[in-house]
């Protein structure tokens, strides 16, 4: 018989315990008729606490709470990957009614606790908190508050902690908010470490003495349980399931199942220290594991699996046989020679079969018991991370290690979903540390094999699309995009620049580099501008004729390897670091021209640079050198170098920036620059202080800035989306996955 939840509320206000069927925030639900067939062995156990009033933010509360139990009883697959989609919805859902006008804005903490047979599930959000009692003491989940806790409804990309914890009788769970987060461990040992509910309720109750709190209490028994209270009806998601009916409140198995915890608890310490140590996990049967948790089941059911194949086999093998040992067959083997060599041809081959079958089923066992292992190194893995946090030490090796671990347990089975939900957890964790903010990588536009996307630059209006620079093909490229850039309105994109073509009396030899020229009074001909090497600027508008203009430059018999460009006011600036020059260019309507004594500016030491920007608030130069330093320069007098990070909130330094791009206007704009070796692109403000990390995961769950090329940034939209290339792929990075 499996074990049973006893479950209680608590809702002490000024130390009184109010006498109430439901507390906004506090739910238990079993699986509703119409459930997911891997959800109705699961009891949802909910604590939501919101930094609003109980009265005034009722609504609110249910309807969070009516998204979480919606989401994780539609959700297929296993415990974990429904509890991960509950608790974004929910997420998502506060974050969606914080942005409508004339609403209750709100954050808040969450723990979700799912229960099936011996096993206990768990995702907790913010300050929220758990703690489960046994015979011998109590465990606290988390075993220290985290330092840094971002609340519910306050980022798209919610951190969750998840745990798995074996549970036995007499066990007891508690469920807390942000009023109880910090309050010593030990105080609650009296009413959780071998006692019964009404027990629990004098103790809690006598702890807390004037304080107010919220909180959920579960007993585990043998037995047939009771809800207390139960779930209000909440309506299911799916079409065609039926409404969910409210649990009785009490019944006479609840009563049953909670004196034989009064008697238990009863009993001497001794004894009760006795029956812990004697007792074991109890499962009903081999169907309380139904998705191949355990090891011995699952190489069982595998092993017969195979064994049931084989022995079907065996059987086609043993009728051949017959017939052709037969006697119409046997006596005529002159005539039939052909059916005697068969014979001894299967005959050869059936010991050779057996014994690939049976080296299979010992080689799935072999995968199994080392699934099995990883999985129990990468939860030891966040144990001793926990305990370097509650230590004040540094926790990264942990997750770093679960990361190795979570690698080589996909390469066995990349589909796990608990796997996958480690692996990020760990991520999420590193992230945190690092202060890195994590976007979620999507392909938009995947090319052939030769292609080499070194470029990309996107155009003001969404309408006019982006454009990539295409090395791999010699060519540069447009893709018509829809009003914010995410999808491409052509199957198709257009070349409009190949290199050797011919405008005017100009043979385009390679474009280095691209960006956008705007419309200003100083502009003589705006669009898109590349950099040919040969020396010109080729502009692309296609509401211009023609549609191509070239302009050469002066002097560019004197570049020696160009490899950028930048424009500020109206001016050309090219970024040459074999002659450590910045050549400038004059505006001439549609041409340029070069002013006597202002040719370029002359800085030393420009070897390693590799990209530049020129600041619009004060004329300023950004320079990045691939050896990670960067600089600001006025004119030739260096203002500030990479040293200044280090100060303004930089703790991990460059180590090769590729790209500097500038975004926005005036004192309005930042500062992107790009390291994929740190796979980051960092934002700074106009002072240089650091606004941001950004950190990108694509859909296989590698690092998207990690083999970027370049990347370019919405301009016009408040939702933050970088755009990437790498090799022939275009992606953007936003924060919603």
């Amino acid at each position: 018989m499996t074990l049973q939840a006893i479950i209680r509320q608590l809702n002490i206000i000024d130390g009184v315990v109010q006498q109430q069927d439901a507390v906004p925030g506090l739910m238990v639900q079993s699986a509703p008729p119409g459930s997911q067939r891997s959800r109705q062995r699961d009891k949802l156990l909910l604590h939501l606490t919101l930094d609003v009033d109980y009265e005034t933010g009722s609504g609110l509360y249910n309807m969070l709470s009516m998204t979480i139990v919606n989401r994780f009883y539609t959700t297929g697959g296993s415990v974990t990957a429904a509890l991960r989609d509950a608790v974004k919805a929910c997420n998502e859902a506060l974050i969606a009614n914080n942005a409508r006008p004339n609403t209750i804005r709100a954050e808040g903490s969450l723990v979700c606790a799912v229960t099936r047979g011996s096993e206990l599930f768990m995702a907790q959000v913010g300050d929220a908190f758990a703690i489960v009692g046994h015979n011998f003491g109590v465990e606290r989940l988390p075993t220290a508050q985290p330092e840094i806790a971002t609340p519910l409804g306050r980022q798209v990309s919610v951190d969750i902690r998840y745990f798995h914890n074996w549970v036995q009788e007499g066990d007891t769970v508690l469920l807390g908010g942000p009023r109880l987060a910090y309050t010593p461990t030990q105080i609650f040992v009296p009413a959780l470490s071998g006692t019964n509910p009404e027990s629990a309720e004098n103790q809690l109750t006598s702890i807390l003495q004037q304080q107010s709190a919220r909180i959920l209490l579960l007993f585990l028994s043998r037995g047939q349980g009771s809800d207390v209270p139960a779930a209000k009806p909440i309506p299911s998601q799916q079409p065609s399931a039926a409404p969910m009916r409210r649990a009785p409140v009490r019944d006479p198995a609840y009563l049953a199942a909670e004196t034989a915890l009064v008697r238990s608890s009863g009993q001497s310490a001794e004894s009760v220290s006795g029956a812990a140590a004697a007792t074991t996990i109890a499962t009903s049967d081999e169907d309380d594991d139904p998705e191949g948790v355990g090891l011995e089941y699952t190489s069982r059911r595998a092993a017969a699996k195979t064994l049931g194949g084989l022995s079907l086999f065996t059987g086609w093998v043993a009728r051949v046989l017959a017939r052709l040992h037969s006697p119409d067959i046997a006596g005529e083997d002159p005539e039939h020679p052909g059916e005697r060599t068969w014979a001894i041809i299967i005959a050869i081959l059936i010991p050779i079969a057996v014994a690939v079958i049976l080296s299979g089923v010992y080689m799935q066992r072999g995968d199994v018991s080392q699934l099995s292992q990883l999985r129990q190194d990468i939860r030891a893995a966040f144990a001793e991370a926990e305990t370097a946090v509650s230590l004040n030490e540094d926790p990264r090796p942990y997750y770093e290690s679960v990361f190795a671990l979570a690698d080589e347990a996909m390469a066995l089975n990349p589909d796990d979903p608990d796997i996958i939900a480690q692996r990020r957890a760990a991520q999420v964790a590193l992230d945190r540390l690092d202060n890195v903010t994590r976007l979620f990588g999507t392909t938009l536009y995947s090319a052939d094999a030769a292609s080499q996307f070194e470029g990309v630059t996107l155009s003001p209006d969404p309408k006019t699309g982006l454009f990539l620079l295409d090395r791999g093909n010699r060519q540069v490229v447009w893709l018509p995009t829809d009003s914010d850039y995410t999808a491409l309105t052509g199957t198709v994109p257009e070349t409009i620049l190949r290199w050797n073509d011919v405008i005017g009396s100009h043979v385009v030899g390679g474009i280095v580099d691209m960006l956008w020229r705007n419309n200003a009074s100083e502009v003589g001909r705006p669009g898109l501008a590349m950099l040919d090497a040969s020396g010109a600027v080729v502009t692309y508008n296609p509401t211009l004729n023609p549609v191509l203009h070239a302009a050469p430059l002066n002097l560019s018999s004197q570049w020696s390897t160009p490899v950028g460009m930048t424009d500020f006011q109206g001016r050309v600036y090219v970024l040459d670091p074999g002659s450590n020059r910045i050549w400038r260019y004059f505006p001439d309507s549609d041409e340029f021209t070069i002013e006597g004594g202002r040719e370029a500016i002359e800085l030393d030491d420009l070897a390693l640079a590799v990209d530049s920007e020129i600041y619009e608030k004060d004329g300023s130069v950004l320079l990045v050198f691939s050896d990670g330093d960067f600089r600001q320069y006025t004119g030739d007098t260096l203002n500030w170098d990479e040293t200044r990070l280090a100060t303004a909130g930089l703790d991990q330094p460059l180590i090769a920036p590729s790209r500097v791009k500038i975004i926005g206007d005036g004192f309005s704009s930042s500062i992107f620059v790009a390291d994929p070796a740190t796979a980051r692109i960092i934002e700074l403000g106009p002072s240089g202080n650091v606004l941001a990390q950004y950190k990108a995961t694509r859909e296989d769950g590698t690092e998207l800035f990690a083999d970027m090329n370049d990347f370019d940034v919405a301009p016009t939209l408040s939702d933050l989306r970088i755009f990437v290339v790498s090799d022939g792929v275009l992606s953007v990075a936003t924060f919603s996955q």
